[in-house]
C-alpha cells in the first residue's frame, strides 16, 4: 500500500490538510496527519515545547515519522508521498531534500518559502531576537528564529530531484508568490501550478482544483 504523510503549518494540527489527507485516503493510500510537536498551542504531541519548535525540530520530527510508518509491513516500499503545507511545505522540502531515498514524491500546497525573508527582515542576528516573539500570533522563541537565520529555505529545501507538485495561490498575502517561483526553479523536477484568486490555504473551488492537481500528479509515473 502506498503512503503520503501530511505536514501542517504554523500554528496548525493534524486537521489542517484535512481535505488532501482524505482525499489521499480514499485513493487507496495509507495516510498518516500528526500535530509537530510544538508547533501549534492545540496540538496533541508532546517533547518540544512551543518556544523551542523550529523548522528543524519539525523537520528531525517528520523524519521520525516518515521511518516508522514505512516500517510497517502493509507499507509498500518505495511508495511515500510527503505533503506539506505552508510552514509544513518547507519542513517537508527539507526532510526529502536530505533524506531523498525516504521520498517517492512531494507536493507542497501554498509552502511558506518567504519564511527566511520574512525573518531576516525583522532580525540581522540571532542576539536581535528576544526570548519569545509572535510570528503571525503564534509564540515562538529564539530557535524558531535561528533555524532560519541560519539558511535561504528556497535552496536548501529544494535540492530533492524526485518528482515535486506546487500549488499556490496568486492571491496569497502571506507568502508571496516570487518566493515560490524561486523554490520552484531550484526543484529538478518541479512544476508549479498557480490558482487564480487563491490565498493562503485552500477552500472550496481552490480546494478541489488543488486535488484534481494532485490525482494527476499521483497517478503520472
Amino acid at each position: 500500500m502506498p503512503v503520503a504523510i501530511v505536514a501542517h503549518g504554523l500554528g496548525g494540527t493534524y486537521q489542517e490538510l484535512g481535505g488532501p489527507a482524505r482525499h489521499l485516503a480514499s485513493r487507496g493510500y495509507m495516510t498518516y496527519a500528526f500535530d509537530f510537536p510544538g508547533g501549534s498551542s492545540g496540538g496533541q504531541s508532546t517533547g518540544v515545547r512551543q518556544t523551542q519548535m523550529s523548522i528543524e525540530t519539525e523537520a528531525h520530527d517528520l523524519t521520525a515519522v516518515i521511518k516508522a510508518i514505512t516500517a510497517r509491513s502493509a507499507a509498500a516500499s518505495g511508495r511515500t508521498l510527503l505533503v506539506g503545507g505552508s510552514q509544513g511545505g518547507v519542513v517537508a522540502g527539507l526532510v526529502a531534500s536530505r533524506h531523498p531515498k525516504l521520498v517517492d514524491r512531494l507536493a507542497l500546497m501554498y509552502p511558506a518559502f518567504s519564511m527566511t525573508h520574512d525573518a531576516r527582515s525583522q532580525y540581522q542576528t540571532i542576539g536581535a531576537v528576544p526570548r519569545t516573539t509572535d510570528v503571525f500570533g503564534f509564540t515562538v522563541g529564539r530557535a524558531y528564529y535561528r533555524a532560519l537565520l541560519r539558511q535561504d529555505v528556497t535552496k536548501t529545501a529544494t535540492t530533492y530531484r524526485g518528482p515535486v507538485l506546487i500549488v499556490h495561490g496568486d492571491a496569497d498575502d502571506i507568502v508571496p508568490i516570487k518566493y515560490v517561483r524561486q523554490a520552484a526553479a531550484n526543484y529538478q523536477h518541479g512544476q508549479l501550478h498557480v490558482l487564480s484568486g487563491a490565498g493562503h490555504g485552500f477552500e472550496g473551488h481552490n480546494q478541489r482544483q488543488a486535488l484534481k492537481l494532485l490525482d494527476k500528479f499521483i497517478n503520472t509515473k
